[in-house]
């Protein structure tokens, strides 16, 4: 399958979705050459290059009532909301074994983006050349206003979601002439505009470009989705995407909705399994 990539989105969350999609990939054995994600797609894309069905899964909703995990209440100890600490320090090598060494010997090309804070704009990481792919990661997932900024080397770095929301031109720059897209909204989801520019200067003052790219969000959001629509139309891409509306909140911690939200991505996997296959057939005929 060369020439096709696997694009993930982020979607905090809503990533759980992502992983119930995976899962029933692992499932029929289908690894894609390529992969590039942002934010919670990063985190399960790891887990799908790991072959490690389930964990995305457990991830998501295992420690939901931890407040290691997600609390309030760790704003008031300086901490981020969200226990980043806990969630790559602690789980994978503890409670949720991570395979490290399938991980580090799969194939697959996979790309993380982050967001860097002194350019405001979108880079992109190669679990291949990158020795600290997983800190990747993790910037990767330190959603603003709510996790830290993550120093790498002499960078500084943030939610790779603020600016490339859906990584499918990532995917496309590097070569890949068709895209399976994961998708954590409906096609019909826009984003609004934002009123941030007092908290984005409260919290970020010194990265006047990164304030100007988390007020630029919805713009580069909605912007990406028109884009996928047309790439869609054309048969360049091949989109999965939520099939009904789940009603989530941005830190959802209740354990049924989110599991509602796995389970319809498995079954959306399966329902489109072989249309996606049909279509890849097709356009890899075409291309060759």
């Amino acid at each position: 399958m060369n020439g096709v990539g696997l694009v993930l989105q982020g979607g905090g969350m809503r990533g759980v979705y992502t992983a119930g999609v995976l899962d029933y990939y692992m499932e029929q054995r289908l690894y894609f050459p390529y992969v590039a994600a942002v934010s919670a797609g990063a985190c399960n894309a790891s887990a799908y290059l790991a072959r490690q069905k389930g964990l995305g899964r457990n991830m998501h909703i295992n420690y939901l009532h931890d407040h290691r995990y997600i609390s309030y209440r760790n704003l008031w100890r300086g901490k981020s909301i969200l226990g980043l600490d806990y969630i790559f320090d602690e789980l994978p090598y503890t409670l949720e074994p991570f395979h490290f060494e399938a991980f580090q010997h799969a194939k697959e090309i996979f790309k993380v983006g982050v967001t860097n804070c002194a350019s405001g704009c979108c880079m992109f990481f190669d679990k291949m050349t990158c020795t600290e792919i997983f800190k990747i990661i993790r910037a990767s997932c330190s959603i603003p206003f709510i996790t830290s900024i993550v120093p790498y080397q002499d960078l500084q770095l943030l939610d790779g979601g603020i600016t490339a929301p859906i990584p499918i031109q990532q995917s496309i720059s590097d070569g890949n002439r068709m895209n399976v897209i994961i998708l954590t909204n409906s096609g019909e989801y826009q984003r609004k505009p934002r009123l941030l520019p007092l908290l984005t200067r409260q919290f970020y003052g010194r990265y006047k470009e990164l304030g100007q790219a988390i007020n630029n969000h919805h713009e580069v959001y909605n912007q990406t989705l028109d884009e996928i629509k047309q790439l869609e139309a054309s048969k360049a891409a091949f989109v999965i995407r939520p099939s009904r509306t789940i009603q989530t909140k941005g830190m959802e911690r209740n354990p049924l909705v989110l599991t509602s939200l796995y389970d319809q991505g498995y079954q959306d996997a399966e329902h489109n399994f072989s249309s996606m296959m049909n279509w890849l057939e097709s356009g890899l005929s075409s291309i060759q």
